[in-house]
């Protein structure tokens, strides 16, 4: 299973047109929230390393 950026990406972009300035943190933060989720479930299920579970959050953290 993989949680590319493409998606969040797409998803980010299309807030930018669609949701006032203000909204956007909210929406962002909301994505950054889903992102670790599914990087936990990952490792829960043993479908990725602590070292892969530490550097994707890092990644998901520095965006």
């Amino acid at each position: 299973m993989t949680y590319g950026t493409t998606t969040r990406r797409t998803i980010t972009e299309r807030a930018d047109r669609e949701v006032p300035a203000a909204r956007l943190s909210k929406v962002s933060a909301t994505g950054h929230v889903e992102e670790l989720s599914k990087i936990a479930d990952l490792k829960r299920n043993g479908d990725i390393t602590a070292a892969e579970h530490e550097r994707a959050t890092e990644r998901v953290l520095a965006d």
